[in-house]
Formats: structure tokens, C-alpha cells, sequence
């Protein structure tokens, strides 16, 4: 198992412990010259929650009164940080509400059924990604939470790679089919007979 920043190094071959080391290592070892790194990130605990919150209109402006988790009140100060940016940032759902209301209203009440997120803690995790060179197209990044198997961090690379190569025929046509930018030979054995012709 693979549990530090050392320990992936280690395993794809970067010659110090450190995120520059890796990102060298995996841009030089893959095709679509992808980075990586390892990260510490907030770990969350998620429970399904029914939110309510009560606002009032003071001076014109919508404030909140009070908040209210699973039908007991609670401290604004302890909602979740999701929680509080969907109710004091504002849901597009909920502004539609507060629009509906005409006139002076004098208070206002909104519930929802969230899941709720809980700080527990820090983790590591390993995050790949690519940019394909020539476009501003970019590989959906993928996590991997650490303790995690040396095949784990290898099939992130592995996906990574084959999302590369799937935007680079969409961008940029097939170089298997001769010249890029030409026909696309439905028999290409490199696309499938479905690069692009651009």
C-alpha cells in the first residue's frame, strides 16, 4: 500500500520525495505528458439532513432569523460550510422563491433536504490530470485517496492517458489515418474509424 508522497515517488520512479520529482517523472513517463501531485485535503463525513431557515426582510434586505437541522434549532455557526453557502450564499432554487415574493414580505422560510457535510480530519490523496497540448481542453483530473494499491495510482495514470488521447482526436483529428486534418479511414486501427476530420 501506498501511504505518502514518498511512497508514490517511489513506486512510479521520481528521483526525490517531493511533487516536483513526481510531476516530472509521471509528464516524462506518459504519453500525454500528464502532471501529478499529492495533496493534503479535508476529509468530510456526510450525513442526510433536512435543513430549515428563516429569514426576515429588515430595511429591504433579507436576513436570516434562524436555522433550524432535522426540525432543533441550531447556531448559523455550526452548519456545515455547504450548508451555509447554499443558505446565506443562495441556491438559484431559493432565489427564485424570494423573487416570487411580492410586496413587503415580512419573513420568509426555506427547507431543504441536504446532504451535510462534516470536517473529520485531513488525507492524502494523488491527483492526475493532463492538458492537451494545442487546445485549452483539459482532462477531468482523478483523485485518489491515499492509503490506496500501487494498481490504484497506476489505473488513474492509465485513465488519464486514454482521456488525452480521446480529446486529442477530438481537437486535433487522428494521426493514424495519415495526415491530421485528412480523411478518417474507418478501418484506422489507432481510432477506430472515429477520429475527426478537422
Amino acid at each position: 500500500m501506498l501511504i505518502t508522497l514518498a511512497d508514490v515517488c517511489a513506486h512510479l520512479g521520481a528521483t526525490d520525495p517531493t511533487n516536483d520529482s513526481l510531476s516530472h517523472r509521471v509528464y516524462k513517463d506518459t504519453e500525454c505528458g500528464a502532471w501529478a501531485k499529492v495533496k493534503e485535503r479535508t476529509k468530510y463525513k456526510t450525513r442526510r439532513e433536512k435543513w430549515t431557515v428563516r429569514y426576515a426582510k429588515v430595511d429591504g434586505v433579507w436576513q436570516v432569523l434562524s436555522a433550524f437541522r432535522n426540525n432543533r434549532p441550531v447556531e448559523l455557526s455550526v452548519m456545515p460550510p455547504n450548508v451555509r453557502e447554499f443558505f446565506l450564499v443562495g441556491s438559484d432554487s431559493m432565489q427564485d422563491d424570494v423573487a416570487a415574493l411580492a410586496g413587503p414580505a415580512a419573513s420568509y422560510e426555506h427547507t431543504e433536504a441536504m446532504e451535510s457535510k462534516y470536517p473529520t480530519g485531513t488525507e492524502l490523496v494523488f491527483i492526475v490530470g493532463s492538458i492537451v497540448e494545442g487546445t485549452d481542453a483539459e482532462v477531468q483530473p482523478v483523485e485518489v485517496p491515499l492509503p490506496a494499491s500501487s494498481k490504484r495510482i497506476d489505473m488513474a495514470i492509465t485513465s488519464v492517458e486514454a482521456g488525452a488521447r480521446e480529446l486529442w482526436m477530438h481537437t486535433h483529428g487522428c494521426e493514424g489515418c495519415g495526415e491530421v486534418g485528412g480523411p478518417v479511414d474507418p478501418d484506422c486501427k489507432q481510432c477506430g474509424g472515429n477520429g475527426e476530420v478537422l
